[in-house]
């Protein structure tokens, strides 16, 4: 029979305990993760909603086709769900 090191159930409580606590204090500590994590996707999403958002194109009650405008993405030619 060969021998197994099994850990009872409490010590991998606290060994998973001790990881979770190390992963989150070294993320915390350096700035650079934390700004790439939270602040950076709100300021692309702002820029590019300033940038490609607002301006309704198609007819002028808005519930006709709708045109596409030279230079914009197919996207931007979708009717909207409200006509």
């Amino acid at each position: 029979m060969s021998a197994t090191c099994r850990r009872p159930p409490r010590r991998a409580h606290a060994l998973l305990w001790h990881q979770i606590r190390y992963e989150q204090l070294s993320f915390w500590r350096n700035p650079q993760s934390a700004f790439f994590t939270f602040v950076f996707p709100v300021v692309v999403i702002a820029v590019f909603g300033a940038m490609f958002g607002g301006g309704r194109t198609g007819s002028s009650n808005g519930c006709g086709p709708r045109r596409c405008r030279p230079g914009r993405t197919s996207s931007a030619c979708w009717r909207t769900a409200s006509c």
